[in-house]
């Protein structure tokens, strides 16, 4: 059973059963969805009684992870950034349109 508080107007939902139970595949700060009022129509939180506040999870939640270090040897290009004109293709790519050939 989920539990309801609108944000619109404080009622509490009258059919309990609309507020979704939590997921417990995701991950702890997404437990709970927004569901609708039965009173006005507003938005609320089907969340479990003692549940912290969105603003207290919000606090709580962890930081993103840094991004990874560059790669050993520094900066690599990519392969968009490669010259590859003076390359010469084998025989066998001959079907495929070459850059330049009319």
């Amino acid at each position: 059973m989920g539990y309801n508080s609108c944000r619109k107007c404080g009622f509490g939902s009258r059919s309990p059963g609309t507020g979704r139970m939590p997921d417990p595949q995701r991950k702890w700060w997404q437990l709970w969805k927004t569901v609708p009022c039965d009173a006005c129509g507003g938005d609320g939180f089907a969340k479990p009684p003692g549940w912290p506040d969105r603003a207290e999870i919000d606090r709580l939640r962890p930081d993103p992870p840094p991004p990874p270090p560059p790669p050993p040897g520094g900066y690599r290009p990519s392969a968009a950034l490669i010259d590859v004109s003076n390359i010469e293709l084998p025989t066998w790519v001959s079907a495929i349109d070459r850059p330049g050939d009319d």
